[in-house]
C-alpha cells in the first residue's frame, strides 16, 4: 500500500485525481464545480501519473506511450489502453474523459469518502450529488495545501501537480484565499514539470471539454 507523508499526517495514496474530486466536491451542496474545464483537469492529472510511472513521456507536446504494462490500478490502466501510440496532449485527454468522472466517484463511494445524496430532478437537469461521508482526508488535504500555499511547508511534486490544477480551474479558494495563495499557486504551478508538460497545454490552449452536465452520473 503507497502512503503520502511529510508536513502533514500520513495518509494512504489515492490517485492524483481522486484527491481533486474530494477537494472539489462542495461541502454544502455535494455539488461539482460546474467548471468546462474540470473533466480536463481530471483527465490530466491521470496523464502526470502515467508519466510519473514511466508508462508516457511528453514530447513537444504530445503524449508518447512507452510502456503498456499494468500500473496495478483499473482506473490508470484504463487511461494508458485509450491512450494511441503518440498524439497531441489535448487528444490524450479527450481520449481519457469517456466514464473517467463516474469511474471515479464510485471508486470514492467505495471507499467510504463519499456517498450518494439524493438526486436533484429538476427538469431538464437532473444530476446527481454527494455528501462528505468522511472529511478527515479532505481535511488533512486543505491543512496540508494551505501550509505550501501560505510558504509554511515546502511543494513536493504531488502538492504541486494539485495546486497546478487547482489553479488552471481557478478553484485555489477551494483550500484557502487571498491574494497571496493565488499569486503562490501560479508560482508553483509555472515551476512545476506536471504543470508545465500536462496541465498547461491542456488548460492554457483553450481546450477544455463538455462540462459535468453533459455526462451521466451513476446510478445510485
Amino acid at each position: 500500500m503507497r502512503e503520502l507523508c511529510g508536513e502533514r499526517p500520513i495518509l494512504v495514496r489515492m490517485l492524483l485525481a481522486e484527491d481533486l474530486v474530494v477537494l472539489l466536491v462542495a461541502t454544502s451542496s455535494g455539488d461539482l464545480p460546474r467548471h468546462s474545464g474540470t473533466q480536463s483537469a481530471l483527465a490530466a492529472a491521470l496523464l502526470v501519473e502515467l508519466a510519473e510511472s514511466r508508462r508516457v513521456t511528453i514530447v513537444d507536446d504530445d503524449v508518447v506511450r512507452t510502456d503498456t504494462t499494468t500500473t496495478d490500478d483499473p482506473i490508470l490502466d484504463a487511461a494508458l489502453a485509450a491512450l494511441a501510440e503518440r498524439q497531441p496532449v489535448t487528444d490524450a485527454v479527450a481520449a481519457i474523459v469517456p466514464d473517467l468522472y463516474v469511474r471515479l466517484l464510485d471508486r470514492l463511494v467505495e471507499r467510504g469518502i463519499l456517498a450518494p445524496k439524493a438526486r436533484n430532478l429538476v427538469p431538464l437537469a437532473p444530476r446527481h450529488i454527494w455528501r462528505v461521508a468522511d472529511t478527515t482526508r479532505r481535511d488533512h488535504l486543505r491543512v496540508w495545501l494551505a501550509g505550501v500555499l501560505s510558504g509554511h511547508s515546502a511543494a513536493d511534486q504531488w502538492s504541486a501537480a494539485l495546486i497546478s490544477l487547482l489553479h488552471a480551474l481557478n478553484l485555489v479558494d477551494v483550500v484557502t484565499d487571498g491574494t497571496a495563495a493565488f499569486e503562490r499557486a501560479e508560482e508553483i504551478s509555472r515551476s512545476g514539470w506536471a504543470a508545465a508538460a500536462v496541465i498547461h497545454p491542456i488548460i492554457d490552449r483553450g481546450h477544455l471539454l463538455a462540462d459535468f452536465s453533459a455526462v451521466p452520473g451513476p446510478q445510485f
